[in-house]
């Protein structure tokens, strides 16, 4: 790879090794690839075989995006990002000053100078200005940083970690879960889509460190593809000052097996190796107490979105039906949604992988999801036996939601809140970023709070068992928004 294209992709934000030379042998990455969890970057060559391979079958590399970026791509998004991409490795040299002129429009973006809020400092710096990571805004480097992933045949044959299996561990992947007191309640963390470094993610890592959550627990999503680069400036390097106080589970998602999952769970052994406190041991689990248990499962390592192999489905439906035998409320976590905010039906992860286990059993009382990108809280159905909760909304620069719009099941609470305040006037664009505290109550009940990137509480719901054997929303209080310091 030429100087120049060098200095473009370190201009866009690339902290791993950059290749002096990049051949028509990258195409077969799985087997050159030193490091398997760094995966190669484009070449102009590469680019062109993406625009090939999209031109013949438009389908497949349009759902990739879709998978990857958002519902709301276009076949003219993909088109021009394309375009662009190959266009900046063409030229990189006229790329890096477009750049530089954009980046200097970029930091014209200003917050007001009064603008403050619980836990702001120095240390973080906010660049209200940034578009990284959004789905258009940012579209070039999607193609450069992710595109690796669909360049070729051989591509979809991408090399991934060894899959852990529960029955290879003493654990069986069933952890202890602290009892709730009586007078009070046990808070667990619950976040997902944060690995993206930028300024909202640190500021919900400053909040899990200073509040010293017992447990944690990220349903998945590294950005842009999981790399062992973008996981150790992304998520590792924000999350470590929490590890000697906080329990910290992580999930695996589509982003981190854009890179095989090797830094995943690469992590995930050097997490348990270095802190005593840390028991996670595959991308699945169960956290159990006497009244409550909480089980992740892995909705990306065999296939995106789905739930299929039976030897999972029976260790899934084994811990579901022992907790609900023992009366426990069975909190799900999955990185990919049963359904969606704005859109008529069920995936298949729900309407054909787990339907027996949640639909026809009712096995499920409360699901959390990640991947989707925004925040709700979805009441329960006779055809939906389970309250759910979307929290993908923890570091992605998502569109900001509006009301009003079809869904599966009832909306008890949309995050509708841009990023910043209104009175501020600065990127009313973008969604509210986020976290849920998971709080279990020592009387069976349950408190979600939904928190905010700048501190703020959005959301407070109270859950509670009724007739014996439903959860049910008991009561919503949402915040109003945060308004100018005089």
């Amino acid at each position: 790879m030429n100087e120049n294209a060098g200095k473009l992709y370190r201009t866009l934000g690339y902290k791993g090794p950059i290749p002096e030379e990049v051949t028509d042998d990258l195409l077969e990455a799985s087997e050159v690839e030193p490091d398997m969890g760094e995966r190669p970057l484009l070449a102009k060559e590469h680019v062109a075989e993406i625009k090939r391979r999209y031109a013949e079958n438009p389908d497949e590399i349009q759902q990739w995006f879709i998978d990857n970026w958002g519902d709301d791509v276009t076949e003219d998004d993909i088109w021009d990002a394309l375009e662009d991409a190959e266009n900046a490795l063409n030229a990189p040299e006229e790329a890096l000053e477009s750049f530089e002129s954009l980046f200097s429009l970029r930091r014209q973006t200003q917050l007001p100078p009064n603008f403050t809020f619980p836990g702001m400092t120095r240390e973080i710096e906010i660049d209200p200005g940034s578009k990284k990571f959004e789905t258009k805004g940012d579209a070039i480097n999607w193609v450069l940083f992710a595109g690796p992933q669909f360049i070729g045949d051989k591509i979809h044959l991408v090399k991934k970690d060894d899959f852990r299996l529960h029955d290879q561990f003493d654990s069986n992947f069933v952890y202890d879960l602290t009892e709730p007191p009586n007078n009070g309640g046990l808070d667990i963390a619950l976040f997902s889509d944060f690995g993206t470094g930028e300024y909202h993610s640190l500021y919900i890592a400053r909040q899990l460190q200073q509040r010293k959550f017992p447990y944690a627990i990220h349903l998945g999503d590294v950005y842009y593809a999981g790399r062992r680069s973008e996981f150790r400036d992304y998520f590792e390097g924000p999350l470590d000052p929490i590890l000697s106080d906080t329990k910290l589970f992580t999930m695996n998602a589509n982003h981190e097996l854009l890179s095989g999952g090797f830094p995943y769970f690469d992590y995930m052994k050097r997490r348990r190796q270095n802190h005593a406190n840390q028991e996670q041991e595959g991308s699945y689990f169960c956290l159990r107490s006497q009244q409550f248990q909480i089980v992740g499962i892995d909705t990306a390592y065999h296939e995106v979105g789905r739930f299929q192999e039976k030897k999972l489905l029976a260790w899934l439906e084994k811990v579901l039906s022992e907790g609900r035998d023992q009366g426990r409320t069975n909190i799900l976590l999955s990185p990919d949604d049963p359904y969606s905010y704005g859109k008529i039906g069920l995936r298949d992860l729900l309407d054909e992988d787990l339907s027996s286990i949640v639909l026809e059993k009712k096995l499920v009382d409360l699901w959390f999801w990640g991947n989707t990108h925004y925040c709700a809280l979805f009441d329960r159905t006779d055809d939906l036996p389970f309250l759910g909760s979307c929290i993908g909304h923890g570091g992605y620069a998502y569109t900001r939601k509006r009301r009003f719009q079809t869904s599966p099941a009832p909306v008890k609470f949309l995050e509708t809140m841009a990023r910043f305040p209104a009175w501020t006037k600065v990127r009313q664009d973008r969604g509210n970023n986020g976290f849920c505290i998971l709080k279990l109550k020592g009387n069976g009940s349950i408190e979600l709070e939904y928190v905010d990137w700048m501190s703020n509480t959005r959301c407070i719901a109270q859950l509670a068992v009724t007739d014996g054997e439903k959860l049910t929303v008991k009561s919503v209080e949402e915040m109003a928004e945060p308004e100018e310091l005089m």
